[in-house]
């Protein structure tokens, strides 16, 4: 048997713990109510020549951290593009990354998770070495970390995976490094809001047949977890394929990788509006992470490129 991975465009139902769930309306079709007329631009905030692969990012006291998996370091960015600090190395000691690909902040802590050896690093906002946590089952060549956020106890993590026995959220506890697992066939993305509430948007389906198995695009969810349970919030579009959640202002923030374009969501599902929408294409098929500064500017990375955007709604 072989394995192969399928081009993601869609996302799968969240199964859930809890039990049954109430009948969903149809999927809303954002291309109905989308005034695009009100979109706003991206600017160039970064070119960077040096660095390949920039993905996932945080935003924090007016500074912006970007993670560069090929170059296996954080870089520390001021919100005028000035590059202030590369933090991390190559390597599996500590303080030092390899392949690091979801960055969070709490606390004036940055937690970086490494994509394929399950381990997450604890930073100051100088890039100082704090603590690490890791989950043994997930360095795996065939497990890669989606994203991570962390609240005042626990560490969420989110994975894409071939094995089937795998697909959960993992949630570490921080004081005594122990973790359990969350939800049913969950591969997606995280977000948190002030209140600590973790919320949650599928990403990829798995599928099994006589000659291979890996993951593929499915429905599309936003779900949050409540007493150790992932419970769906609301639906998302058809061939949406959500690649980053960021929850501001009390609304959700979504980056659809498919339609290449970022949508505001109420908590409820109630659509806001579309902030920013491009052709999907070659030369921007690259982003997908985001992180929203506390003046409501949006960063986007785009990992092909090696270019940081920015697209600022308050304009």
């Amino acid at each position: 048997m072989y394995v192969k991975m399928r081009v993601c465009i869609v996302l799968l139902t969240i199964s859930l713990l809890c039990g049954c769930v109430n009948e969903e309306a149809a999927a809303p079709e954002i291309d109905e109510y989308c005034n695009y007329d009100e979109l706003i631009s991206k600017e160039q905030f970064v070119e960077e020549k040096s660095y390949g692969d920039l993905s996932g990012m945080v935003c924090k006291n007016k500074d912006i951290f970007v993670v560069s998996k090929q170059d296996n370091c954080v870089l520390k960015y001021s919100n005028d593009g000035e590059l202030l600090k590369k933090i991390g190395m190559l390597g599996n000691g500590d303080g030092e990354l390899s392949r690091p690909v979801a960055i969070c902040e709490f606390d004036n802590m940055i937690y970086v998770a490494d994509e394929n050896d399950g381990r997450i690093q604890v930073f100051d906002l100088e890039g100082n070495y704090k603590n690490k946590y890791c989950i043994d089952e997930l360095n795996d060549s065939y497990v890669s970390i989606l994203d991570i956020v962390v609240d005042t106890k626990k560490i969420y993590i989110s994975v894409a995976t071939f094995k089937k026995n795998l697909m959960y959220i993992y949630v570490i506890d921080k004081s005594n490094g122990e973790y359990e697992k969350l939800g049913k066939s969950c591969m997606g993305v995280l977000g948190k809001d002030v209140d600590n509430n973790i919320y949650f948007a599928q990403s990829f389906e798995y599928y099994e047949d006589s000659n291979s198995n890996g993951y593929e695009d499915g429905e599309s969810y936003i779900s949050t977890v409540v007493d150790g349970n992932v419970v769906k919030l609301f639906q998302l579009p058809e061939q949406y394929s959500p690649s980053d959640v960021t929850v501001y202002n009390n609304q959700i923030y979504v980056f659809s990788r498919a339609y290449t374009q970022i949508d505001v969501f109420e908590l409820n599902g109630t659509y806001v509006r579309t902030v920013f929408s491009e052709s999907s294409s070659v030369s921007n098929r690259g982003l997908g992470y985001m992180d929203i500064d506390e003046n409501g500017v949006i960063y986007l990375s785009d990992n092909e490129n090696g270019i940081i955007y920015k697209v600022d709604c308050e304009k």
